[in-house]
Parts: C-alpha cells; sequence; structure tokens
C-alpha cells in the first residue's frame, strides 16, 4: 500500500507541475494578445491613412528630345546605350554582315571623325582595311561585353560645349577564322568610346554623336589581368581625387 501511495503522490505532483506550466503559458499568451490587438489595429489604421493619402513618384530617366543638350544634360544611360550599339556593331560580325555593320556604325560618329573611320574599316582599296581582312579571311569575331564592369566618365572642358563623355567597355574577344578552323583566339579587350553632343539632324535626334574610339589589350609581360590592371587604375584615380578634395568624375554603370 505504501508503493501504490508513493506512486499516486508522485503522480498528482507531476499533474500539479504540468498544470502549473499550462497556467504560465495562458499567461503568456494574454498578455501577448493584449499586445497584438492593438498593435494589429494600429497598423491597419496606418495602412488606410497610407494608402489615401500616398502621392505616387515614379522616377524615369528622361530621355532627351529633339534638341541641343550639353553632355552634363543628358543621362549616363543615353551615352551607355549608343557606345554599346557601336561597339556590338564594330566588333561582332562575320565576313558576310561586316560591311553592313559598319556602314550602319559610321551613322554614329561625328563629321570630323567619319572619314577616318571609313578609310579605317571600309576602305576596298587596301588590303589591311577591316572590310577586306574579314572578307578574306572570312574572319567571325565576337565582342561580349561585361556589363558589371561598364565605366562612365565625364570629360570637362574649359567651354561646357566641347565636354566628352568617355564609356569603357570591358570584355572578351573572340576570333575564328575560317581558313584555318582550329584558329580561335579569346583574349580579354578594352574599348574605349569617345562620345559628345551636337545640334540634332533627321538622323540623330538625340545629338549624340561618337567622336573616337580605341582598344586595348593586356600588356606582353605582365602576369595580373586586364581587369586587375583596371581596377587598380580605377581605384588610384579615386585616391588622387580625395586627396585632392576633387569629386571622382566617373561612375560605374550596369543596366
Amino acid at each position: 500500500m505504501s508503493e501504490e501511495k508513493s506512486v499516486y503522490i508522485e503522480e498528482i505532483a507531476r499533474l500539479k507541475e504540468l498544470a502549473s506550466g499550462f497556467r504560465e503559458q495562458s499567461y503568456l499568451w494574454r498578455m501577448l494578445s493584449l499586445i497584438q490587438v492593438p498593435a494589429t489595429l494600429v497598423a491597419v489604421i496606418t495602412a488606410i491613412v497610407l494608402y489615401l493619402t500616398a502621392n505616387i513618384i515614379v522616377h524615369v530617366d528622361p530621355k532627351p528630345s529633339p534638341g541641343y543638350y550639353l553632355t552634363d544634360q543628358v543621362p549616363d544611360k543615353e551615352f551607355v546605350l549608343y557606345a554599346v550599339e557601336f561597339a556590338n556593331l564594330i566588333s561582332t560580325f562575320n565576313a558576310k554582315t561586316a560591311e553592313a555593320q559598319f556602314e550602319y556604325a559610321s551613322k554614329f560618329l561625328s563629321p570630323q571623325f567619319y572619314h577616318d573611320f571609313r578609310e579605317k574599316y571600309l576602305n576596298k582599296k587596301d588590303l589591311n582595311s577591316e572590310i577586306m581582312l574579314a572578307t578574306k579571311l572570312e574572319k567571325t569575331q565576337m565582342f561580349f561585353i561585361d556589363k558589371y564592369f561598364i565605366r562612365v566618365k565625364r570629360i570637362a572642358a574649359e567651354n561646357p560645349v566641347n565636354n566628352k563623355v568617355e564609356v569603357r567597355l570591358y570584355g572578351n574577344f573572340t576570333k575564328f577564322v575560317k581558313k584555318n578552323a582550329r584558329l580561335v583566339t579569346n583574349t580579354e579587350v578594352v574599348l574605349y568610346v569617345y562620345l559628345q553632343t551636337v545640334p540634332y539632324t533627321v538622323f540623330n535626334p538625340n545629338g549624340v554623336v561618337i567622336t573616337g574610339f580605341e582598344y586595348q589589350e593586356p600588356k606582353s609581360g605582365v602576369s595580373e589581368s586586364l581587369q586587375d590592371e583596371l581596377e587598380r587604375e580605377d581605384k588610384e584615380e579615386t585616391r588622387i581625387a580625395k586627396r585632392k578634395r576633387q569629386k571622382v568624375n566617373f561612375k560605374f554603370y550596369s543596366w
């Protein structure tokens, strides 16, 4: 009997402890409900007030309308789009599409640069021109742009009318020559495209023209990659600007 009594007492104690735990949990839930109900009401009322009084403003980069704009009045996006479109036309082609692409690319150019471009790219009397090399070698090449490494740099002049914009495009060149199927080259390359604004024409309603471009390839005998070299140059230029307490005149763009 004594053993049964002790078991009974232990069971009663366990049930009392369990009931005490339930009681404490019930107090906790009551406290949470007292906080949650008014908080929910406040959140609902706040949401209704914000909905009724909200003034939605959507910021969209203005696209230049026909006219004349200084480079400072045109957003980076427009210059990047022009530079990328031009880069794709002159850097990604094959023997059959090269001439049409080069002709179309020439429409992006300023009058001062137009003649030099046609001599280098579209002169069929020069065996070393790009169109003749593409046709003779049956060359296909592609330029894959790293969209996360596009840099836009503003170049100020004494006269704001002469301000320029430099768009730096980093990527990889892949070249393939049909006459030698094994000759496939892949190299890093940087394309610098220089742009400016001029009074618009019916062929160029935005008045953005390309005044020049140049390629840069890795230096021979240098172990670091071209991307590492560019990152080092950017950091050095930023450091110099901060030391002179000047504003850094470039920023990166990614679409």
